[in-house]
């Protein structure tokens, strides 16, 4: 077992349920509030951490059943940990802990902060009195600690109730529906959840609604923004029942507020029944909306949906696994999208963020995606191409070798047995494989635990085919041996498929000939572009599959050339002549492809004298 990371929170004393009152006016630097926190006691202790970064606590009360207890605190102020210590222990049983708190906001867009923007005021309304100033929340992945006292660890879920205190021409909004309105409106109380997802936000806000949902829904923006709101209102219900669809149970919360966030650097976060986006994203002039626009806003929308699930209802220990969080989303927002909007080429997208996450994983200082994380790092550090596009394409390839159906009937039980709760990857590994029957685990670690990417080359013999694996990396690199299990799928001239899991350096797969005795004259080692891995065919080969294969394969093979140029494995003429054979190519995509391919070799060319 690992040794407790001393930055940890104990498991002693655990919270079930926390009240949080806040006064919040975006037109003052500073706020102030308190927070009763439901508590239980496992076994007798002295003292007991709980959370609270940069934030007076005026007052601090411990209660049981037969009265206070006398109880002094300190405040570790780097990490925002507040001890509690009593001079006698506390028994086992239930309290409340009642803490009065005051902070200023935050200004650096994370934790509860304020914001003006440059909006001009409606008629008569004037700018000093901000009337353009708003309250947001960013708590990914250790900030709710700043806005209020709490258990700020993933591991924690319980609920909430939040009332907010707001000025008369402000709306305010959090997770869950309104309870009760008023000058300070109560909220309805959350199913269990991390910290990390609570939200709010305050000012003079506008609401679009947004109509086809089976729980309220609206998209919410700064003043002045809503008219921008109807291409995300349209596509919201779609992409919704989609999701349900897939993992087969309906959207877990009670209300589903979207809402714009000027300037919002992470570009989107999914909290609960409160996502948050940045403008860019989520707001479009309909009239005039480029493809690029209406794929970012769809794909980035199905993948904040698909967390409500996976990562929400289901939510990670601890934050080893926001890797498997962030690439499940990226693989289930990409599929939801091309399902439902096969004309915004998503599938095409995902080649390129692939390939960039192999450009990374061809150099010596990669990493692997799976690594222990502690309390005291930048966790979202690790939110890199690694993380997203790398860990999206492993999942389709492993998908795509156990079986689609499968595949869906696994995460359907993973959720199933973990809702409410939290789960590791190993428990999702374990569900796969328990709905595939076989081992999903062994084969899965070789790419989450070691970085790099292999090299799968290919090699006709008689009666077959022959492949190779190894280490791919750049020219003059030494990279140290390594291997893969990999589900690879070849593709053969005729169009059947082989499905194999190669998990030697060397693979013989026997083929069938033709009643005439000939052999397939091509195989391409990864049908589909789905497996997260180079490949190498003979030059000969390379030439004759070109005109066989669709798409998104053509696509692929192009980004595949330009890498194996980059290796050393195949001369310039080699990658020119491959690349003329699809230059009539009717498909943009593939144009496109082909534009970065020479754009790529002009320098080889257009010297500078030449220029």
């Amino acid at each position: 077992t690992m040794t407790r990371d001393p930055l940890r929170l104990g498991r002693e004393v655990t919270p079930t349920f926390q009240f949080i009152h806040l006064d919040l006016d975006a037109r003052r630097p500073d706020f102030s509030g308190s927070t009763t926190i439901d508590i239980t006691v496992h076994k007798a202790v002295d003292q007991f951490r709980f959370h609270a970064r940069h934030i007076a606590l005026d007052k601090l009360k411990l209660t049981g059943a037969d009265g206070e207890i006398a109880v002094t605190h300190t405040i570790a102020a780097e990490k925002g940990l507040v001890t509690v210590s009593s001079s006698s222990p506390i028994a086992p049983g239930a309290y409340k802990l009642h803490i009065e708190f005051s902070a200023k906001f935050n200004t650096q867009a994370a934790s509860l902060y304020r914001l003006e923007t440059g909006a001009v005021a409606a008629k008569g309304a004037s700018l000093d009195g901000g009337a353009n100033a708003y309250i947001f929340t960013q708590f990914e992945s250790d900030d709710a600690r700043g806005a209020f006292p709490c258990w700020d660890e993933p591991e924690f879920k319980y609920s909430f109730q939040m009332s907010l205190t707001v000025p008369a021409e402000h709306m305010a909004v959090t997770n869950t529906p309104v309870e009760k309105a008023g000058p300070t409106t109560l909220f309805k109380k959350t199913p269990p959840m991390p910290t990390y997802l609570l939200a709010i936000a305050t000012g003079p806000l506008e609401e679009v609604p947004v109509e086809g949902l089976k729980v309220p829904g609206r998209i919410l923006t700064p003043a002045g923004q809503s008219k921008l709101a109807a291409e995300a209102a349209k596509v919201t219900a779609p992409v919704l029942s989609a999701l349900e669809a897939y993992f087969g149970r309906p959207y877990p919360y009670e209300k589903l507020d979207q809402i714009s966030v000027p300037e919002f650097w992470p570009g989107a976060m999914e909290n609960v029944g409160l996502i948050t986006y940045a403008d860019g994203i989520l707001l479009i002039d309909s009239r005039a909306m480029s493809v690029a626009q209406r794929r970012n806003l769809v794909a980035i929308m199905a993948h904040e949906l698909s967390h409500m699930w996976f990562g929400n209802l289901v939510t990670m220990e601890w934050w080893d696994d926001l890797w498997l969080n962030e690439s499940f989303a990226s693989w289930m927002g990409d599929k939801i999208t091309h399902q439902l909007y096969p004309e915004l080429s998503i599938d095409t997208e995902e080649i390129a963020g692939a390939d960039r996450a192999m450009q990374t994983d061809a150099k010596l200082s990669t990493r692997a995606i799976r690594q222990h994380v502690s309390a005291n790092e930048n966790f979202l550090q690790a939110a890199d191409e690694l993380a997203y596009q790398k860990g999206q394409r492993v999942l389709g390839m492993f998908e795509r070798w156990i079986g689609p159906a499968k595949f869906r009937q696994g995460v359907i039980d993973y959720l199933k047995a973990h809702e409410w709760g939290n789960a590791r990857a190993a428990d999702l590994w374990k569900a796969l494989g328990a709905a595939a029957g076989r081992d999903v685990d062994a084969p899965m670690a070789t790419f989450l635990d070691q970085g790099g990417v292999p090299l799968v080359s290919v090699e006709m013999v008689p009666g077959g085919v022959k492949l190779r694996q190894q280490r791919f990396v750049n020219c003059g690199v030494q990279a140290p041996p390594a291997t893969w299990q990999i589900p690879v799928v070849l593709k053969l001239a005729g169009g059947a498929h082989e499905t194999i899991l190669m998990t030697k350096t060397e693979e013989f797969i026997p083929l069938e000939a033709t009643p005439a005795g000939v052999y397939p004259n091509w195989v391409h080692p990864n049908a589909g572009e789905e497996g997260y891995y180079r490949w190498k065919v003979p030059a000969p080969m390379l030439v004759a599959m070109s005109s066989n294969l669709d798409v998104r394969e053509r696509v692929g093979l192009i980004a595949n050339l330009s890498a194996l140029l980059d290796a050393g494995e195949i001369h310039g003429d080699e990658y020119l002549s491959v690349l003329g054979t699809l230059a009539n190519v009717d498909a943009p995509q593939v144009i496109n492809a082909l534009l970065s391919a020479l754009n790529k070799v002009e320098n080889a060319f257009v010297t500078a004298e030449l220029q």
